[in-house]
């Protein structure tokens, strides 16, 4: 990825890739998707390279936001010296019918996915143009490692996800990336995130959900202002 060559001009990186994301090996099995699960990944990941207490950072975007936040606040082990997140929230949002989804067999996925996509790529289209970019990113995601997987991370995983009444025990520095025209995430809940703690900042930077494609270097560069202010 161009945005972890990036990041290597200023740090070591440490590419965290969560279970489902290969393209080899995805277990169609329910319950392995789920946030305490992902999240339990990545206690493992911080033990096994023996990250100590503040002496490391944790970037997140998207389902990578609420994993380290879901971190930061169950107190899983070493803790971050800050958070730099994309499209940070306390809960996803998720449609009603997402929970009809939750029980239905495996061979329906494909259908239903496929007609949940066409409505999103409608109401994009109409609505907001711009982030067409993500629905095609998805579907693409799709067609690389099939249906299943996806939907359950989706639906253990994001749609499980909630810290809300607990974003006070954050005691970590966050940096928020904010893309102001995000029909995925509300951008006023993600700026709230960064309300907990004084040394935490915003930044604004338009566009849609993937905010990180094309903005590489300007992600880097604030991030390095950013450690260097909290040093």
């Amino acid at each position: 990825m161009d945005l972890i060559e990036s990041f290597r001009q200023i740090s070591n990186v440490i590419v965290y890739e969560p279970r489902g994301f290969n393209k080899l090996y995805s277990p169609e099995k329910r319950g392995c998707y789920g946030i305490t699960q992902f999240t339990e990944d990545l206690a493992l990941i911080i033990e096994k390279n023996k990250l100590k207490d503040r002496k490391f950072f944790i970037f997140g975007m998207s389902l990578g936001s609420a994993v380290a936040l879901n971190y930061a606040v169950r107190k899983k082990g070493s803790q971050p010296k800050a958070l730099f997140l994309n499209s940070p929230e306390s809960k996803i949002q998720s449609r009603w019918y997402f929970k009809i989804v939750q029980l239905l067999p495996k061979f329906f996925y494909k259908f239903l996915t496929k007609i949940i996509l066409y409505y999103y790529s409608f109401s994009i289209r109409r609505k907001n143009p711009e982030n067409l970019e993500t629905i095609q990113y998805s579907i693409n995601r799709f067609k690389e490692i099939g249906f299943f997987v996806p939907v359950r991370i989706y639906l253990e995983c994001l749609c499980q996800y909630d810290i809300r009444g607990l974003e006070s025990e954050i005691n970590t520095p966050i940096l928020a990336f904010i893309a102001e025209n995000n029909w995925f995430s509300d951008p006023e809940n993600s700026k709230k995130i960064a309300q907990y703690h004084p040394q935490s900042d915003v930044i604004e930077l338009g566009g849609t959900h993937r905010i990180h494609v094309g903005r590489e270097e300007i992600l880097t560069k604030n991030i390095e202002n950013f450690i260097n202010k909290i040093k």
